[in-house]
C-alpha cells in the first residue's frame, strides 16, 4: 500500500525496503514451517512446489512488469494488484497453528499434540507423530550427555499431563486410543 501511494522517492524506497523484507522473511519462514509441520512423505514436495510457485511468481511478474513498461503509472498497478495475494499470505500466517515441534521444544507439549492434531487425518496418527518427537528428544538429549543411545527407546502409550506445559487449551493427559 505504502509502495502504491508513493508519490514521493523516499516514500517509494521505504515501501520497497518493507516490501523486500517481506518477501525474504517469506521465503525462508515458509519453507522452515512446512519442515517442521508436513508429514515426512509430502515434506519435499510441497517445499518444491512452493519453490516452484515462487519462481513462476517471480517470471508472471517480469511479463507483467514488461506489458506495463510503457505506462508511467503502470508500476502502481502492478504493486495494488499484490494486496490481495499479499492479505492471503497474511491470513495464512495468522490462521495456521504454530509448528508442533517448535511448542515441544518450548515445553508445551499438549499443545504440540494438539497442533499435530489439528494438522494429521486422526488422533492415533498425530499420537504417533508426538511419540517419534519424543523418542527423537530423548535421544538428543542422550547423546548431548554422552550417553549411549539405546535403538529401542520405549514411549509408552502414557501421559502427557499438565505439568509438563503452561497449556490453558487442554487439561488431562494425551492417550492413544
Amino acid at each position: 500500500v505504502m509502495v502504491c501511494s508513493a508519490y514521493s522517492f523516499e516514500v517509494l524506497v521505504i515501501g520497497r525496503e518493507i516490501f523486500g523484507l517481506g518477501i525474504g522473511f517469506g521465503s525462508s519462514t515458509i519453507p522452515l514451517y512446512i519442515s517442521e509441520t508436513a508429514s515426512t512423505e509430502l515434506r519435499g514436495g510441497l517445499v518444491t512446489l512452493f519453490v516452484l510457485g515462487f519462481s513462476v511468481g517471480i517470471f508472471v511478474g517480469s511479463l507483467a512488469a514488461g506489458a506495463v513498461s510503457g505506462n508511467d503509472e503502470g508500476w502502481r498497478w502492478l504493486y495494488i494488484s499484490m494486496i490481495p495475494i499479499t492479505v492471503l499470505v497474511l491470513l495464512g500466517f495468522v490462521l495456521l497453528p504454530e509448528s508442533p515441534r517448535w511448542l515441544y521444544q518450548q515445553g508445551e507439549h499438549v499443545d504440540a499434540f494438539m497442533a499435530f492434531k489439528m494438522m494429521r487425518s486422526n488422533r492415533r496418527v498425530a499420537y504417533k507423530e508426538i511419540k517419534h518427537l519424543i523418542k527423537s528428544e530423548l535421544k538428543k538429549g542422550m547423546q548431548k550427555v554422552g550417553e549411549n543411545s539405546p535403538e529401542d527407546i520405549k514411549v509408552n502409550a502414557g501421559i502427557i499431563n499438565r505439568s509438563s506445559t503452561t497449556s490453558n487449551r487442554q487439561s488431562g493427559g494425551i492417550h492413544a486410543h
